[in-house]
């Protein structure tokens, strides 16, 4: 059941929101192998 409710809301924003920042998104997609050097600084 929450998983259907977290893909409702995440289809919700991207639908009205987008995803990214070039979307105007409010959430960014990104590739977390970039940052794994520096995952301890989180």
């Amino acid at each position: 059941m929450r998983i259907k409710v977290w893909l409702s809301v995440m289809i919700d924003l991207w639908k009205y929101d987008g995803f990214g920042k070039y979307n105007n998104g409010i959430i960014e997609m990104i590739n977390s192998k970039y940052y794994k050097p520096i995952y301890w600084t989180w």
